[in-house]
């Protein structure tokens, strides 16, 4: 009885930290494919749900896992929303026919593009980007981050538009041919 509480305990650990991590950049990755911040927060709600209730198995990422459960929610809303699939290809994915993985291609492109992004990261001074990433990647407030940090919060602010200006230069600056596809 003990043991099985204590695994409990220690799966939702590992899932509250999963959302916390995660909740917001996934909210990112759904929201072009609903349309809107709310439905992409719903979607967010969903997948940890789904999660939740299925459990996580140890041989897969959880990252992962959260990732294309969202994708297959977002796709699932979608085809209820829709009234008619007129595309044959919509039809396939109505018949579970499609693949939903990335290709290759396209995990290539997201790699690359995630370590732009990390390099414009690394890139910062110290205590941009602490900032940085305690506001993109650990979603703490403002007022949080001051106090983590010993800072005023308009520093705080500071730091992060400095943050955001010098990740955006640097990232646009290197993503040059990354996506672009050699046609040959």
């Amino acid at each position: 009885m003990n043991e099985a509480l204590e695994g409990r305990r220690k799966d939702t650990k590992v899932l509250s930290d999963l959302y916390t991590r995660y909740r917001t950049v996934l909210a990112n990755y759904l929201k072009p494919m609903v349309g809107s911040s709310h439905d992409a927060e719903d979607l967010v709600q969903d997948t940890f749900l789904r999660i939740c209730k299925n459990g996580v198995d140890e041989d897969r990422s959880p990252r992962n896992l959260m990732f294309l459960t969202g994708r297959r929610l977002a796709i699932n809303a979608y085809k209820r929303t829709s009234k008619i699939a007129t595309d044959p290809v919509a039809d396939f994915e109505f018949l579970g026919l499609h693949d939903d993985s990335p290709s290759a291609e396209e995990q290539v492109i997201s790699r690359e593009e995630f370590q732009v992004l990390c390099d414009a990261i690394n890139i910062l001074p110290e205590k941009c980007r602490r900032v940085y990433t305690l506001r993109k990647i650990h979603d703490l407030s403002h007022l949080e981050i001051a106090e983590n940090m010993g800072i005023a919060v308009s520093t705080v602010e500071k730091h992060l538009r400095k943050g955001i200006k010098l990740v955006t230069a640097y990232y646009e600056a290197n993503l040059n041919g990354i996506s672009e596809v050699d046609d040959g």
